[in-house]
């Protein structure tokens, strides 16, 4: 059993996702968050009877070493506290995006480069049931032809919870929902091609774009060697859809986040995901991390990729028209 400091800030995603991954995985953790809220704060007492608690807004300075630090921070506060994991000499792991500007990003890089633990970026997209069996399968790719096209959605009918209007604001998020969902895709395509040629972003478009916050929903094309790359995301669509569509010259493969299920000419698998969104995965992954160093790495972000995933992202907002705001 381990312990782990998680640092939150992001809603119920703590709640949720996090300490009922950790808990599944028979570990404990101490939770501190940076940004109380009242909807926050009883699910907060709910977990004081399972797991230790600081009060919120104190880090603790372990007096017992944590095993590692989980921060699940609105995006500006991410550099403030992997550097606090860094310094400490604890395992980190930050959730996506890596920051919230490159120069944050670049930051964090350095930090990883001289430390003397691991820091490393979780993207749960890449533990879930699809992406796990599709990169366990990889040569089905092979068979449907050189490939033509990718396009990847991640569009959800509802709208930005009251806990995570944060993401529209700029100054914390570094974007919007491109920046927040967008990333899951650039990550997971970017992967699923194994990094075997330079992306070029070609265009992009937003819409309900506010003045001084970020945008609601945002496509942005692509061209990574003769591949042409297709990313669409949003919130309040008329019909959510969670997936990766990948088009060769002889077939296709669709990975469908939301049906836990990857299909095509010749495969239908049915791949569910653990109960808590892959986070399971992905903190058992990142537990062998924390004890066995950085070559237990399988499917964890490091620093470097996550700053190319991110210098996509924001090439997508350079594209859009000059009358929209750029983050």
């Amino acid at each position: 059993m381990k312990t782990f400091l998680v640092i939150g800030g992001q809603g119920d995603l703590g709640q949720n996702r996090i300490l009922p991954a950790l808990h599944a995985l028979g570990h404990m953790a101490d939770v501190v968050d940076i940004n109380p809220r009242p909807s926050c704060l009883p699910k907060l007492e709910a977990v004081r009877h399972e797991y230790q608690c600081s009060e919120p807004g104190d880090v603790p300075r372990p007096v017992v070493p944590y095993s590692g630090v989980i921060v699940a921070t609105p995006n500006d506060l991410h550099l403030e506290h992997c550097g606090w994991a860094v310094r400490e000499k604890i395992p980190c792991l930050v959730e996506k995006p890596l920051a919230h500007s490159l120069s944050a990003a670049r930051a964090l890089e350095e930090l990883a480069a001289r430390s003397s633990q691991p820091l490393l970026s979780a993207d749960h997209y890449l533990f879930k049931g699809p992406s796990r069996w599709i990169f366990c399968n990889r040569h089905l790719l092979g068979k449907i032809g050189p490939l033509k096209r990718i396009r990847g959605r991640l569009l959800e009918s509802d709208g930005v919870s009251p806990g995570r209007d944060w993401l529209l604001d700029p100054r914390r998020s570094g974007g919007g929902l491109w920046t927040d969902l967008g990333i899951h895709l650039v990550t997971f395509i970017m992967g699923l091609m194994n990094g075997s040629c330079s992306s070029t972003v070609t265009g992009a478009a937003a819409s309900n774009f506010a003045p001084a916050g970020g945008e609601r929903s945002m496509e942005v094309r692509a061209t990574c060697g003769k591949v042409d790359l297709e990313f669409q995301v949003g919130k309040e669509a008329p019909r959510s859809r969670k997936n990766v569509l990948v088009e060769g010259s002889c077939g296709t493969i669709c990975i469908d986040w939301a049906a836990d299920a990857v299909t095509s000419d010749r495969v239908r698998a049915s791949t569910p995901t653990d109960s808590c969104g892959g986070y399971i995965e992905m903190l058992r992954e990142f537990a062998e991390v924390c004890d066995k160093g950085p070559d237990a790495r399988k499917r964890l972000v490091t620093c470097g990729e996550a700053l190319d995933d991110l210098r996509f992202v924001k090439a997508g907002y350079a594209k859009l028209p000059p009358t929209c705001w750029i983050p």
